[in-house]
């Protein structure tokens, strides 16, 4: 990470007045441009890659653990890298101890050493010990939960986006106590409306984004109704509103940060303020040429958000333009400027490459191309490995004569083409000069030749691509004619 441009402006300070003895805050400017410390690269689920990504842990190396949602996983940055690491989950969205379903958030527990994920796609609150991840725990079970948070007793926090409530767990604790909502949805001080993220102060306050109400809450240790303390004027875009706010943070001097999520940008309110003010943010909306919507072997349809500014003229639409990866022909692929922010390109052939850009068009003329990341291929939409005929419930056997050889095969579905990897009782069985391992056409085959008795075991097959694996399990036996009777 860049120290020079991460700095602030100012640093944050209190300072006493010589003839007063009020004290007043210095408050801290940002920089408006910022740094890219993890992805940038897309949608994918490449280590370089995030899909989707929700809340955030930084640790003291000044690591970052994100919840990289759509891929399912918990994937740590460090410091200046360019790829991350998956820490749990990246086993398709299932839920098993190593799998994960749309993880929304993570926070550490010190005291236990141990994360605390949000598996919102699986119902569930789980602590999950990197060092062992077989130790993986439920505790808490039936829950939609976006927003985690711990304070400094150790007590977890979590909020309930079905039940707009938030509770309070202490450990081996899997009903909680309930701390705010919890009195049907609403708007009055004692309700809440879809809780989102949340933070506990050192006082142990309870800080809440409530989202379709539009504010941020402030819920003191014991109390039966909240207080508003960011936004509550209806939705909206003044520095009196907020439109649907996620994150929320409180620093030591008391400033609360909110991450305004529909209106692009982070909002800063301090104590007894009646309107915030922008500290991130303040151009809206960024424009990019965004990752394919959906492909095929023959369309991709692209998305891309709108410009920052029209040039004081309504865009009429906009114009897309393709190239085949390596050369410097470019194309137009729509003679009239289309309307949307979407746009499908036919026509185009399995297996190439193609690079994309996306132009607006006003009265004055097109303005500047916006180029997608990295060129994008025409191949059959995403499908996870599966292995076809064989069943979960009854073991394959396959005999084979000894001195024949052995061939198995196992027909799958799966795009990409997955790996595929064969074993004997748990060993790699790798292609050499007598085993053979093909992939082709939608069949994986194995050839061994000239078995033995000493080849009677358990065998297997794993199918991996990027949205998961499949292994399914053979038992070969050999056998041989008898021997001569004495």
């Amino acid at each position: 990470m860049d120290q020079q441009q991460t700095k602030l402006e100012t640093h944050e300070e209190l300072f006493g007045s010589a003839n007063s003895r009020e004290i007043q805050i210095k408050k801290t400017k940002f920089k408006q441009f910022a740094i890219t410390v993890a992805g940038g690269n897309g949608y994918g689920d490449r280590l370089d890659h995030l899909s989707n990504p929700e809340g955030i842990f930084i640790d003291n190396d000044k690591s970052i653990y994100i919840a990289d949602s759509l891929n399912n996983r918990i994937v740590k940055w460090k410091l200046n890298s360019n790829t991350g690491e998956i820490i749990a989950g990246g086993n398709r969205k299932e839920n098993q101890n190593n799998q994960l379903n749309h993880p929304i958030n993570i926070i550490f527990d010190k005291e236990n050493n141990s994360f605390i994920i949000s598996d919102w796609g699986n119902e569930r609150v789980i602590r999950y010990f990197h060092q062992n991840q077989t130790s993986q725990q439920i505790i808490i079970s039936n829950i939609y939960c976006l927003g985690l948070t711990i304070d400094k007793n150790g007590f977890i926090y979590a909020s309930d986006w079905i039940n707009h409530e938030v509770r309070r767990y202490k450990q081996g604790d899997g009903e909680g106590e309930l701390v705010a909502g919890g009195n049907d949805q609403g708007n009055q001080l004692n309700q809440l409306n879809g809780p989102t993220f949340i933070f506990a102060d050192d006082d142990c306050s309870l800080y809440i984004s409530d989202s379709f109400n539009h504010r941020v809450m402030k819920w003191e240790k014991d109390a039966k109704e909240g207080i508003i303390v960011a936004g509550g004027n209806d939705v909206g875009d003044s520095l009196k509103q907020l439109n649907s706010p996620s994150g929320v943070i409180v620093d030591h001097l008391g400033q609360i940060y909110v991450a305004d999520m529909k209106n692009h940008r982070v909002m800063r309110w301090c104590k007894g303020d009646e309107e915030g003010e922008i500290v991130v943010g303040e151009n809206g909306e960024g424009s990019q040429l965004n990752g394919p919507r959906e492909h095929t072997s023959e369309l991709i349809t692209l998305q891309w958000t709108r410009p920052q500014s029209d040039g004081k003229n309504p865009v009429r639409g906009y114009l897309v333009e393709k190239k085949e990866k390596e050369t410097d022909q470019c194309i137009l692929v729509n003679r009239q400027p289309v309307a949307g922010a979407e746009y499908t390109v036919a026509g185009l052939v399995d297996g190439k490459e193609y690079e994309f850009c996306v132009a607006a068009v006003n009265r004055a003329s097109p303005g500047e191309y916006a180029k997608a990341k990295g060129p994008i291929q025409a191949r059959p939409p995403d499908v996870a490995s599966h292995a076809v005929d064989f069943s979960a419930f009854t073991l394959k056997e396959i005999i084979v004569r000894a001195g024949e050889d052995l061939k198995t095969t196992v027909p799958f579905v799966g795009s990409p083409t997955p790996q595929v990897t064969f074993a004997k009782n748990g060993d790699e069985i790798k292609p050499d000069g007598n085993n053979q391992v093909t992939v082709k056409d939608g069949i994986a085959e194995l050839i061994v030749p000239k078995v033995k008795g000493g080849d009677t075991d358990l065998y297997s097959c794993t199918l991996k691509n990027h949205l998961g694996q499949e292994t399914v399990q053979m038992k070969v036996i050999v056998v041989d004619k008898p021997d001569t009777p004495e």
